[in-house]
């Protein structure tokens, strides 16, 4: 039986994560070819004490917080398997999710990744899959234009504008369900770029997959139950921090100098105007609080960007 590792990235997630590996252990598939690997980045909230304790579940207790890349890397380096799942905590697998997903990369020797229909707990279907982005897509999306006119412009990176009950070719599937062939991987000689402490770490590894040959491939007849940043809401300020931290990073490895310099600049100064200007046209006052907060550690750290 084909056999594979599943790996957790877990950071105070609370119940999730528990009811995340009860759904694992219930899929139809046999435990001795399965591996749950739960790499606890330094939590605080007890909740990798929570964790189902059964023969195929291992927890790796980081003693600080290395960020999403490095825990991923650290995962991999303990996979043994045919497939490698990268998962995220607030999922939850249905009983046919593993074993349709072997069957689909057991039929297409072509896909190196393969992800999956995204569901939330009301069966309403959410976007996972993006682009790479393009300058204008930084421009657009720090200027929030898709979202005032979203007739002229389109969706900037996340593909919100796909069939979802479409299957195809796709740049990135997200990294909440990253279902990879192992040999793929290791023939390409890839890993996380751990300079992405988190966000962007999935799309770059894409990015990486797909200059090399490889292929990543979205399909709506698998699917899976994700609450969407179901483990970033309670800290909305450093989620903001961190997403504009790895977009000058990603721009940094993609992107020449002048590039670069026009993201940077639109994604420092003038994102935080529009952003501050439409949700005060929302009257949401807290949110523009957070905002503030989350520029505020973003400049304190700008001399710092690597």
């Amino acid at each position: 039986m084909i056999h594979i590792d599943i790996v957790i990235i877990n950071w105070n997630a609370g119940n999730l994560i528990t009811d995340a590996v009860k759904s694992i252990l219930c899929c139809d598939y046999p435990f001795e070819n399965l591996s749950i690997i739960i790499i606890d980045n330094a939590s605080t909230d007890g909740s990798a004490d929570k964790i189902p304790s059964h023969s195929s579940v291992q927890v790796i207790r980081n003693k600080k917080n290395v960020g999403f890349a490095a825990a991923c890397n650290q995962g991999y380096l303990l996979a043994k398997g045919d497939y490698f799942l990268l998962l995220n905590p607030d999922t939850k697998l249905f009983k046919d999710t593993l074993i349709k997903s072997v069957q689909f990369m057991e039929g297409n020797a072509n896909i190196s990744i393969l992800g999956v229909k995204h569901l939330d707990d009301m069966g309403v279907v959410h976007p996972s899959c993006s682009r790479f982005p393009t300058l204008t897509d930084f421009l657009i999306l720090s200027v929030g234009l898709n979202k005032v006119f979203p007739k002229l412009f389109k969706p900037p990176i996340i593909m919100m504008d796909y069939d979802y009950e479409i299957g195809g070719n796709v740049d990135q599937v997200m990294g909440a369900y990253m279902f990879m062939r192992i040999k793929d991987i290791n023939r390409l000689g890839l890993k996380m770029d751990e300079r992405f402490f988190l966000y962007y770490e999935d799309l770059d590894f894409s990015k990486q997959l797909n200059d090399a040959g490889g292929l990543s491939y979205y399909t709506p007849t698998i699917a899976i139950i994700h609450a969407v940043n179901g483990t970033t809401n309670q800290i909305k300020d450093r989620r903001l921090f961190y997403n504009i931290k790895s977009r000058i990073q990603y721009s940094k490895k993609y992107f020449n100098s002048i590039e670069l310099f026009l993201i940077s600049i639109f994604s420092l100064f003038i994102e935080p105007f529009c952003r501050i200007v439409q949700l005060s046209f929302k009257g949401e006052i807290a949110e523009i609080k957070e905002v503030l907060k989350g520029y505020w550690m973003i400049y304190a750290d700008m001399f710092r960007l690597k």
